[in-house]
């Protein structure tokens, strides 16, 4: 992959035309991506402590480490979910997802495909386009909807309702790398809409303290309107400013990947003694940032479509996308 994209930029310096192809800026912002993929995996490893607790948490059927699976999600979030709602069962099957990008990698992806119906909102028209295409069927069957907006702290609830969306829902998934923890507290509330299920991206950068009621590891990025990720360190906010937020709200922490990305909310009605207790703190459920441990390769190349798609339609997308 760096070797198509270092050569599409040496290329394109040299001025040969390209017959199809993303253009400079996207191709340069592509490769900044990968470089800041590479240094994250150089920089945290997670430490022995880390390692000997997770060999602990296999052990036990309660965490939800054990039970992880990639199919469209980034990491081992889609085995988790299905095991989440395992123990608590669903209800109306209706999620919510924000920042999925062109939707074929999230966690929504793969619920979608069997039989799920919802709601995904992204910034970006482009690949709010690519959706449109790519999960057509999903959304002539009403199974989707699709919102291009930039979503911010103070229309996040409007949004949900234009779209027909309120009251109970089974999944909630925010990741806009930025203004989260500030977007879900207006959720938490406005009310609009009542998630079982909430699954949050978590800066692991800080560990939880010891003593849950110790606030000094509750940071929050400051929040400001138009703010898009840089990919560095400050972005979201840490495990245990989201742990006091949803329990201030009536969730309950269950459980982080183990990549140290996602972290899972259940309704504390829904707990009972299925998952590990977040009594003492977000620190017992907590998983550091293993970003040079988990690369699920694949044997060939990313669909550009969803499962439920025709042939007519996958033919169409794939030949308008051959510089895939």
């Amino acid at each position: 992959m760096r070797i198509r994209i270092i050569q599409k930029i040496i290329d394109r310096l040299r001025g040969k035309q390209q017959v199809q192809g993303p253009p400079l800026e996207e191709t340069l912002h592509h490769a900044l991506i990968e470089k800041m993929m590479l240094l994250s995996k150089a920089r945290y490893s997670g430490g022995q402590r880390w390692e000997l607790e997770l060999e602990e948490r296999y052990k036990s059927k309660l965490y939800l480490e054990r039970y992880g699976y990639k199919v469209f999600s980034q990491n081992d979030e889609d085995g988790m979910i299905d095991e989440i709602f395992n123990r608590i069962g669903t209800t109306n099957k209706t999620f919510i997802e924000f920042g999925v990008q062109d939707g074929l990698e999230c966690n929504s992806h793969l619920l979608l495909t069997i039989g799920w119906k919802g709601l995904w909102i992204d910034g970006s028209a482009t690949d709010c386009n690519k959706i449109k295409k790519a999960f057509r069927t999903s959304i002539d069957r009403r199974k989707l909807t699709i919102l291009n907006e930039f979503i911010t702290k103070d229309n996040i609830n409007a949004l949900f309702d234009n779209a027909g969306f309120s009251g109970e829902l089974d999944f909630l998934s925010v990741d806009i790398d930025g203004n989260d923890w500030h977007v879900l507290k207006s959720i938490l509330e406005g009310k609009q809409v009542n998630p079982r299920v909430i699954c949050v991206e978590y800066n692991s950068l800080l560990p939880p303290a010891r003593d849950p009621n110790d606030e000094s590891t509750d940071w929050i990025m400051e929040y400001k309107e138009d703010w898009r990720w840089v990919y560095d360190d400050c972005q979201g906010a840490s495990l245990s400013a989201y742990y006091r937020l949803c329990k201030n709200h009536g969730y309950r922490l269950v459980g982080t990947s183990v990549i140290g990305s996602n972290a899972f909310f259940v309704r504390e009605d829904l707990v009972g003694d299925k998952f590990v207790s977040d009594e003492n703190g977000a620190l017992a459920l907590y998983n550091p940032g293993r970003w040079h441990a988990l690369t699920y390769m694949k044997p060939h190349h990313k669909g550009v479509v969803n499962l439920n798609e025709s042939m007519e339609n996958r033919i169409k997308i794939y030949e308008e996308n051959q510089w895939l």
